[in-house]
């Protein structure tokens, strides 16, 4: 988490805008965020290690935490990634100059992570994935 957490130079990148008047090329250099090292080298490594070690996925799962309340809070971490993610895609359909998309494919990869963190928790401290089951309208009136 320390090494996600140095990541957050990110936040200088979202708060300066590329179209604006005011941003300089030298201070667009200070805050250019380099997605391809710094996912290459970790994140992408990070899901892969976790994910080798988790049953495969054959159903929808229910982000609860099964169990753990760890597994919880980065179900809660990666929603509010996702919704981040939304609004900077939001951002960029608006004006294509008006973030740099790395960004978004970074943090695209962080929700992934922390999905498949919230995953490993459940497993490891929990009672596992609590899978996702489809609930006719039938049914729901026969048990009444």
């Amino acid at each position: 988490m320390y090494d996600i957490l140095c990541y957050l130079c990110i936040g200088s990148s979202l708060a300066t805008p590329l179209s604006s008047e005011k941003t300089s090329s030298s201070h667009l250099s200070r805050i250019s965020f380099d997605y391809d090292r710094l996912t290459s080298s970790s994140l992408e490594v990070w899901i892969d290690k976790l994910d080798h070690q988790l049953p495969p996925l054959t159903t929808f799962i229910l982000p609860g935490g099964a169990g753990s309340p760890l597994s919880s809070h980065l179900h809660l971490c990666r929603s509010v990634c996702r919704r981040l993610e939304r609004g900077m895609s939001t951002l960029v359909n608006f004006d294509k100059q008006t973030i740099d998309t790395s960004t978004i494919k970074f943090i695209n990869r962080l929700s992934d992570y922390l999905f498949v963190a919230a995953r490993y928790a459940a497993h490891k401290y929990g009672n596992g994935d609590t899978k996702w089951e489809k609930i006719s309208f039938e049914e729901e009136e026969e048990k009444k």
